[in-house]
């Protein structure tokens, strides 16, 4: 094992872009309001898992967004930190 972490930063940024366009495609219409005024137990329940689920669909949608956006950053400073690097040693 040498240590080295080796980054294909285009590939990278590739599978980036592909979260986020992904990620903003996601959409929670799932209706909450089956059966408009049917009281029955069943239809209660089915607009109330519904109405989680789409919740859940939003949550995991920023989540995902949240960490394209941190992993990009992350990418970033590795690189600009590769290059910083790449130059001092150029100097010796």
């Amino acid at each position: 094992m040498s240590g080295e972490i080796k980054i294909k930063f285009g590939e990278v940024e590739k599978k980036l872009i592909k979260l986020h366009t992904s990620s903003n495609a996601l959409i929670s219409s799932l209706p909450t309001d089956i059966g408009g005024d049917t009281v029955l137990d069943v239809v209660a329940k089915l607009n109330t898992l519904n109405s989680t689920l789409n919740k859940v669909i939003q949550s995991y949608k920023s989540l995902c967004l949240k960490n394209e956006k941190a992993t990009s950053q992350a990418v970033q400073s590795m690189k600009e930190t590769d290059e910083k690097i790449a130059v001092s040693m150029t100097f010796r």
